[in-house]
């Protein structure tokens, strides 16, 4: 700031015409004059004169009537300075669309427009009390106000302001039009999906919300080739799903939704979606069932691939993704596949939710051929609840089926599913309904030929790895154990066990050791990796040892997790001047606990907080608003999660000191 000039000026237009100014301080005391400039030849009237020791206001009134907006201003001082130019903001209104919009533009209050600041644009609807409707930044000198929500034409007044923020603000004078009116129709709503319950054969439909702010329901519409039905209404608010249960069992169901606002606008739908309709070909003995289906075509970022699902006796078979370019599969025939019911899976680019059409039940299969060696190459655990099984199937062998077989805790064998064969030398099948985490299962595999003939071949069995916590933990040692892997027995065995680790939930697991066969125990130190969030996960691979086929497999464990027990030291006072930081910041030390949970907030008698965080190695120094706190005690309140999740909570009282005394 010049030396004589204030702080800041602000000007505004009253209701009767006149102007409120506002002078900051100078700082100085100095006088000054604060001028008016006409608009007649930039003639210049002095309007006042005084000194700057402390914010001036005042009125001014012209004069003349031949002054026209915007009215400009500026401040000279004793020793000559002058202010840039000051300008009343002048607000022009013009409505648009059919009094639908209302066009505001404005000038620039200033020449050189200071950082802080923003306008503000004000709205009084029908005589009400004026209301924010914008904020906008420095740059702006136009806004379109979209009338919505207002049914019949309406008087509205509108008024733009410069607001400085602990300074003054600034306001145009006020303009008003007559007829607005809501002439906008609700946008609409876009489909997230439509898809077929597969359990009960109703169509379901998700839509987005329509954005309109007046927003009153939404009309279900079904469509049948050109003629349109609303069959029900949802009120804004309720929900975005509708269950319809009257579509067609015999071909797809085309629906839409219409979103109607509170004046009653509503737009007819631009797509109807439509469901999949799945239909089946086959003869007995046929070497395939051929399945057709629609495309589905009604999400905006398209389909990345289709899955056939195939349930039988509660079990499920996906098939691999099909292009989303050719809605057709083949499922090699199966007379197993007697009474399987099958569904279509529209799977999107997006990973959101799916598509999937109506249910066919297969019933009269019958196929022939044979095959002849195949046996399992390996069990791995995938996850607690899964288990991977792999085939190496008879490769002279065409159009077979193979049964997959478990047993566990002595018990029969029962069937896990029957899987058509694969183009390749090796088939995987993920079994979901295992605990692989506490038991061990055996499995086996059957071949059925492409007439549906059992082959009651069964080769090697194969068991899974089940990895358990040792019963004698010591400090940050973990200690686990595990069975031996069998189903090698006949070819190379075990070669040796690796060991992996996976430190927090967020980490890759790593090799961290080897073992040979046989051996079945593993320590791990974990002490130097206090700073982590305390969850240390592990896992077994057997390696397989060479064998006549010159072929070598690995088979995984499941996962097992264990958690050290969090460490925190809290000390309960600190000393605002000591020079030593330990005893100047209150900076509990903690060990083991996920530090992206961690949180630390002071508070003091009357229950406000002072301090917090979210880093643990962030401390208070006893401080609030940059002062020093006054001597006392103080609350402070810690939570933290442990590598498991569970939830910590530490309260208690730390003193403030100011004096530091050796």
């Amino acid at each position: 700031m010049a030396q004589g000039l204030p702080e800041y000026i602000c000007v505004e237009v009253n209701l009767d015409g006149t102007v409120s100014y506002t002078l900051g301080t100078n700082g100085s005391g100095e006088e000054y004059d604060f001028i008016f400039i006409s608009d007649d030849n930039d003639n210049e009237f002095l309007v006042e004169t005084y000194t700057g020791f402390a914010v001036h206001t005042g009125t001014h009134t012209f004069d003349t009537a031949t002054e026209s907006p915007p009215y400009r201003y500026k401040v000279v001082t004793d020793f000559g300075e002058e202010s840039e130019v000051i300008s009343t903001i002048h607000l022009e209104l013009t409505p648009q669309n059919f009094s639908a919009e209302a066009l505001l533009e404005w000038n620039a209050p200033y020449e050189n427009m200071p950082d802080e600041g923003f306008y503000e644009v004000r709205r009084s609807v029908d005589g009400a009390g004026y209301v924010v409707i914008a904020q906008l930044p420095t740059t702006a000198l136009s806004y379109v106000d979209t009338i919505q929500g207002i049914c019949e034409p309406t008087t509205i007044k509108y008024k733009v302001g410069w607001v400085r923020p602990g300074k003054c603000s600034m306001f145009s004078q006020e303009e008003s039009e007559d007829d607005f009116v809501d002439g906008t129709f609700p946008p609409v709503p876009t489909i997230e999906t439509i898809t077929i319950d597969t359990l009960t054969g109703n169509t379901v439909i998700h839509w987005f919300d329509s954005p309109a702010p007046d927003m009153l329901e939404y009309w279900i519409t079904y469509v049948d080739g050109s003629f349109q039905s609303v069959v029900d209404t949802v009120p804004f608010g309720d929900g975005t799903t509708y269950i319809y249960d009257q579509g067609s069992t015999v071909s797809s169901n085309t629906m839409a939704v219409i979103a109607v606002d509170e004046c009653g606008g509503e737009q007819n739908f631009l797509v109807a979606a439509e469901t999949m309709f799945l239909e089946s070909s086959f003869e007995n003995c046929d070497e395939y069932i051929t399945l057709t289906w629609n495309p589905y075509l009604y999400w905006p970022s398209g389909v990345m691939d289709y899955t056939v699902v195939i349930e039988m006796d509660g079990d499920y078979t996906f098939s691999e993704p099909i292009d989303p370019l050719t809605p057709s599969y083949l499922i090699p025939a199966s007379a197993n596949l007697e009474g399987a019911r099958i569904y279509v899976r529209a799977n999107p680019l997006d990973d959101s939710v799916i598509s999937t059409s109506n249910v066919i039940t297969l019933d009269n299969i019958s196929i022939e051929n044979q095959p002849d060696e195949f046996y399992v190459s390996n069990v791995s655990t995938l996850n607690d609840n899964a288990i991977e099984v792999e085939l190496r199937r008879d490769l002279n062998a065409t159009n077979a089926q193979y049964r997959l077989l478990k047993s566990y805790s002595g018990r029969p064998y029962e069937i896990v599913g029957q899987y058509p064969q694969p183009a390749g030398e090796y088939l995987t099948v993920v079994d979901p309904n295992v605990s692989a985490d506490v038991l061990l299962y055996n499995y086996k595999w059957h071949a059925i030929d492409a007439c549906g003939r059992l082959v009651d071949e069964e080769r090697n069995e194969a068991q899974n790895i089940v990895v358990s916590t040792a019963s004698f933990p010591n400090d940050t040692i973990n200690q686990f154990v595990w069975n031996d892997y069998t189903g090698w027995d006949s070819l190379g065995g075990v070669a040796e066990y690796i060991i992996y680790r996976k430190i927090g939930r967020d980490g890759e697991f790593e090799e961290i050791g080897q073992v040979g066969p046989g051996e079945t125990y593993y320590a791990d130190d974990v002490g130097e990796y206090r700073f982590e969030e305390g969850l240390f996960c592990y896992k077994v691979v057997a390696i397989e040892g060479s064998n006549d086929l010159g072929k070598t497999a690995e088979s995984s464990s499941n996962e097992i997790c264990m958690v050290q027990d969090p460490i925190i030291w809290i000390h309960n006072a600190l000393i605002v001047n000591d020079p030593n930081e330990r005893r100047r910041i209150f900076r509990p030390e903690v060990s083991f606990i996920d530090f992206d949970s961690y949180e630390m907030q002071i508070k003091n008698k009357w229950n406000e907080e002072l301090f917090y965080t979210q880093d643990a190695r962030e401390g208070w120094d006893g401080s609030y608003k940059g002062y020093n706190v006054k001597e006392d005690y103080y609350l402070y309140i810690i939570s933290y999660r442990d590598g498991s999740g569970q939830y910590y909570l530490k309260r208690g009282e730390v003193y403030v000191l100011h004096d530091y005394k050796q």
